[in-house]
């Protein structure tokens, strides 16, 4: 549990606070597994503190009469007092193919099974893209194959490995899966369809270019007010 007094350098304060907000992710996705959840958003509010979590199925998370939800506020206002009051809010994802946290826990339980990752990564590849996605990236590490440990990408559309473009347009989930050789890690990186890339140039035909330019000319060609 993440806590400072007020005597805290405020860099440190900013380290601890994202301590806690990992924690709290944590410990959320502990809770809510099988509502199936896909992330948290801390907001705050007047002398509160507001936790978005979005979830597939928002009745599991609730609970009956809300009991779950209400529970659950309480022990996060319990182990986390540095966010005072607690309130949270419970909101159903509505595309969970475009959710990495949400297909990368269904694809290391297809795993678990027994389903061949091959199979199992490109069938949640091709959900993702069927879903809209502007491009996808799949890597599973672990044991695999045998007794040795290796690394496989599945990849489709546009990614952006690295740079400004990576870290700000690629959304990113991580679950593992324990198989019986070993835990297998399963990251899901996701290009959501209504990012608008910097590199992206729309090719006209020439057809309506010619009509542009025309109309450029004329507009050039012109006399102004007062000339014959």
């Amino acid at each position: 549990m993440v806590m400072y007094g007020e005597n805290v350098p405020v860099h440190k304060k900013f380290v601890q606070y994202g301590l806690l907000k990992t924690e709290l992710d944590e410990y959320l996705e502990q809770e809510l597994d099988r509502a199936g959840y896909g992330g948290m958003r801390l907001q705050r509010v007047p002398n509160a503190t507001k936790i978005i979590v979005y979830v597939e199925r928002p009745a599991i998370a609730i609970g009956r009469r809300g009991r779950n939800i209400r529970r659950i506020e309480e022990e996060v206002q319990e182990e986390f007092p540095l966010l005072g009051r607690v309130t949270i809010e419970v909101k159903e994802i509505p595309t969970p193919e475009l959710n990495p946290r949400v297909v990368a826990r269904r694809l290391a339980s297809a795993i678990e099974r027994g389903i061949h990752f091959r199979r199992a990564a490109y069938g949640a590849l091709r959900r993702i893209m069927n879903a809209g996605a502007k491009g996808a990236l799949i890597k599973l590490s672990g044991k695999l194959i045998g007794a040795r440990a290796r690394t496989e990408k599945f990849m489709d559309g546009v990614v952006k490995y690295c740079g400004e473009p990576g870290d700000e347009y690629m959304i990113e989930g991580y679950v593992q899966a324990i198989t019986k050789p070993g835990a297998i890690g399963v990251t899901v990186k996701i290009m959501p369809p209504d990012v608008e890339l910097p590199d992206e140039i729309e090719v006209k035909p020439p057809e309506e270019v010619e009509d542009q330019l025309k109309e450029l000319v004329g507009e050039s060609e012109e006399p102004e007010e007062g000339e014959e």
